[in-house]
């Protein structure tokens, strides 16, 4: 029972109040970006892509990410 309502709060806050926006793990973003989790948190710190905490987990806006790479100059994916 206990972990039903701690799964339904955290499906709640990770729709957040604006339905329209995806909220990825890091492992999509990893995935998506074909890097490590390593270096995903690496460019965290370095403020390349920006994480939100929702309880003990994190999740990055999938619109951001898309921005970031597409506005990167020095974007390895740009040309591809």
């Amino acid at each position: 029972m206990l972990t039903n309502a701690l799964t339904e709060k955290e499906a709640k806050a990770e729709t957040s109040a604006d339905t329209s926006e995806k909220l990825l793990t890091r492992g999509d973003v990893a995935e998506l970006l074909k890097i490590t989790l390593p270096t995903l948190h690496d460019w965290t710190k370095k403020g390349l892509l920006k994480a939100y905490r929702i309880g003990n987990r994190i999740r990055y806006k999938e619109a951001e990410v898309m921005a970031t790479i597409n506005n990167n100059p020095a974007n390895p994916f740009k040309n591809k």
